[in-house]
């Protein structure tokens, strides 16, 4: 059961529970993550994620892009990030430095119209 609250948002009755599913392919990665995080099981990992996503305003263009996208693509997408995970590597994958430069370009794009 869950009920509504007038602004788009529901919010689950107590005891109630959601499944997700993740791909096969990104399942043993990201339990290998949140163990990192000292985390038993993935529910307190995904909610610190969302909480993290909303606190730093993050910008999704690549992500959206990535996930608007076929299967397929979306699976190589997923067994190239899985080939190039290391458990405690620094935040500096191609991906990253990808979505870094195209966040300070927008950031001076953006300060160019004021």
């Amino acid at each position: 059961m869950s009920v509504g609250t007038g602004r788009g948002i529901t919010i689950m009755a107590r005891g109630v529970r959601k499944s997700i599913t993740l791909p096969g392919l990104l399942a043993p990665a990201v339990k290998r993550r949140y163990t990192e995080f000292k985390h038993c099981i993935f529910t307190p990992y995904a909610v610190e994620l969302v909480c993290y996503d909303l606190r730093s305003d993050a910008r999704h263009e690549i992500t959206l892009r990535i996930a608007r996208d076929t299967q397929a693509a979306q699976d190589a997408v997923d067994r190239e990030l899985v080939s190039r995970y290391r458990p405690g590597q620094k935040r500096e994958g191609l991906l990253v430095q990808l979505v870094e430069g195209i966040n300070h370009l927008q950031d001076i794009a953006a300060r160019g119209r004021h």
